[in-house]
């Protein structure tokens, strides 16, 4: 809807051409950047939740997120007649951005244990994965744009029968897919690791009764404990294997076995989070690329904007 109504408004407002290819995505670009930041409010009344009662857990949440430095507009009871053991965090802003616990969750883990499943949706506020999500999601745009642009350039010059050319574009794009998906899956669970390691870091800041930011603390012992038992915690109540391996989350026993060698050895932490550096310093280097190379295919005529 949003982009339709812009596309009128152009179109009886300005000269810009709308139907472009670039302009259009540019316009879904900008309503997708819109619906993201206010869907949270829907959402809420459509999950069916009210705020967590002002008790004693809230309170001991509450100091969590002010220990991590996030800020959101509530702690959400979500209602799912005990079908569902889960946690979740969504907006973009923390105007709407709201944290979500289960009622089946709340009734079957221990106060520590739901400590940990909050300081994992805080990980994905601090380290900002919805923006990165936004940012691959862009990235994966512009491969399959270039698998368009590839698979029409290898028709034009072998002159191919319209059924060869039709195979061709089908196959560029399934290609494209079929390596975006992957990478998905893998771009996916590397930020659940990173979140686990932060539930940790900050479980482990207060055992230790230590301040400052989390992300500077290693991954001790106890953390490791913590969030291990509130892994398998959720395992049990959901009915999942330990060892059910998960497109986007990974298995609940890797998960488990890696915050466990990460507690070992405080440098296997900052590893970690170099590495995490690096995963996102490609991503960004490959919007950078990929658009540079788009604007030049514009410019030299071989795609239009």
């Amino acid at each position: 809807l949003m982009h339709d109504v812009a596309t009128v408004a152009l179109l009886t407002t300005s000269g810009i051409r709308p139907d472009s290819p670039g302009v259009s995505m540019l316009i879904t670009v900008a309503a997708a950047l819109v619906v993201v930041v206010v869907a949270p409010e829907p959402l809420r009344r459509i999950l069916r939740t009210r705020p967590l009662p002002a008790e004693g857990l809230r309170a001991r949440l509450e100091q969590l997120s002010a220990r991590a430095g996030t800020r959101h507009r509530d702690v959400l009871l979500w209602h799912t007649d005990y079908g569902m053991g889960n946690a979740a965090v969504m907006g973009v802003i923390p105007q709407v951005r709201y944290v979500l616990l289960s009622d089946l969750l709340l009734e079957s883990m221990k106060d520590r244990q739901i400590e940990a499943v909050f300081a994992h949706e805080l990980g994905h506020v601090v380290h900002r994965h919805t923006l990165w999500f936004l940012l691959f999601l862009l990235v994966f745009v512009l491969l399959l744009g270039f698998c368009e642009l590839a698979a029409a350039g290898v028709v034009s010059r072998l002159g191919v029968s319209d059924s060869t050319r039709w195979a061709v574009e089908v196959g560029g794009f399934a290609l494209a897919v079929a390596v975006g998906v992957t990478l998905f899956g893998f771009f996916s669970r590397r930020l659940e690791r990173q979140a686990d390691v932060y539930a940790a870091r900050v479980i482990q800041q207060a055992v230790d009764g230590g301040s400052g930011d989390p992300r500077r603390y290693p991954v001790g012992v106890e953390g490791a404990l913590a969030l291990g038992s509130a892994l398998q915690r959720a395992a049990a109540i959901n009915h999942i294997p330990p060892e059910a391996r998960s497109f986007r989350h990974g298995s609940v026993l890797s998960r488990i076995g890696f915050i466990q060698r990460l507690a070992g050895d405080p440098r296997l932490t900052r590893a970690f989070d170099r590495s995490m550096l690096a995963l996102y310093a490609a991503l960004f280097g490959s919007l950078i690329v990929g658009s540079t190379a788009a604007a030049w295919l514009i410019a030299r005529g071989y795609a239009s904007w």
